[in-house]
């Protein structure tokens, strides 16, 4: 033990003159007493030095554990959220590549649907303008021999059809509104001109007779001729030559008297289309009208459906005026009619 050896380590050496009858004079042990004190002191102070050092290293060692665990942790926590970002960053560059993949297919139909409404719209207004010149000339129609007198109204069916597919819904309902008006029209329009096919077939009749009359004419001047050139140089007095002549004589003028008629006949018929050709044209003016309006609408929505750059309050403050300067127009063609 360290005390018992700091005990034996010391010494003290008495003198014999301190020894009183066998004992030891008691003043002369307090030196060795405050040595030993000292030495003790001495040792409590190390010893307590020490366990205070040995704490000091535990309490140091803990806390550097600590922030050993700590930084790890921390470095963990880094490293994890690194790696989250780093994930997301993938996941957020997939998905980005992604939207583009996306967006340039989405825009690789938007520009061929834009191409295909360009065609069918630029192939509508043609159906449409074929459509109102039939329209137009209904009353100079002869559906006897034009068998294909409807087909522009069917193709503008099919260019309908074909807007139908690629439009929007308001644009197809705009559309279809205009063929409904176009249909509507045609049909109308043919009951209002039947009085003029139902003429037709008048004068065809009348140019047939006229035909046949005109053959007959020139056939009887013909044997009115011979007739004069076989009798040239004779002066028959008899009653049978008298009453051949006057009977070929006959033959050519009621043939004429024939030819006259069916010409008048054929011309008061002519001239009665002419007046119902211009009761069609007062007739179709208003209608006209609507279906400009009707057609404005959809050139308005195709626009739209086209992206084509531009505001409309002008173009729709042009239309107003045209359609009144139409409508003026046909007001004095209808008062002639």
């Amino acid at each position: 033990m360290p005390v018992q050896a700091g005990y034996s380590a010391i010494q003290v050496e008495l003198k014999p003159a301190d020894k009183q009858g066998g004992w030891t004079d008691p003043t002369a042990v307090v030196p060795a007493l405050a040595i030993l004190g000292s030495v003790i002191a001495t040792f409590l102070q190390l010893h307590y030095a020490k366990r205070n050092l040995n704490s000091q290293l535990e309490a140091t060692r803990v806390a550097a554990e600590k922030q050993i665990n700590a930084q790890w942790t921390n470095t963990q926590a880094q490293l994890e959220a690194a790696r989250a970002q780093a994930a997301n960053q993938i996941a957020e560059a997939r998905k980005d590549a992604q939207e583009e993949r996306e967006h340039a297919r989405l825009k690789e139909i938007d520009a061929r649907l834009a191409q295909e409404r360009t065609k069918v719209f630029t192939e509508l207004i043609e159906s449409y303008k074929k459509a109102m010149l039939v329209i137009g000339a209904l009353a100079q129609a002869n559906p006897a021999k034009d068998k294909k007198l409807s087909d522009p109204v069917a193709d503008l069916t099919a260019s309908v059809n074909k807007v139908w597919l690629f439009a929007g819904t308001q644009t197809v309902l705009e559309t279809r509104e205009l063929l409904a008006d176009v249909m509507e029209t045609f049909l109308l329009g043919m009951e209002h001109c039947m009085p003029i096919y139902r003429n037709l077939r008048g004068i065809e009749e009348h140019e047939e007779k006229i035909k046949t009359y005109l053959e007959e004419k020139k056939e009887n001047s013909a044997a009115l001729s011979a007739f004069q050139q076989r009798e040239a140089g004779v002066l028959p007095n008899t009653l049978e030559h008298n009453a051949q002549k006057d009977l070929l004589i006959g033959k050519v003028t009621r043939s004429g008297e024939a030819v006259s008629q069916g010409r008048r006949l054929r011309q008061e018929i002519v001239n009665e289309n002419a007046m119902l050709t211009k009761g069609y044209v007062a007739w179709l003016a208003p209608r006209q009208v609507g279906l400009m309006n009707s057609l404005n609408d959809v050139l308005k929505r195709a626009r739209l459906e086209l992206h084509v750059p531009g505001e409309m309050e002008s173009i729709d403050l042009q239309t107003v005026e045209m359609l009144k300067r139409l409508q003026q127009a046909m007001a004095r063609v209808s008062s002639l009619a």
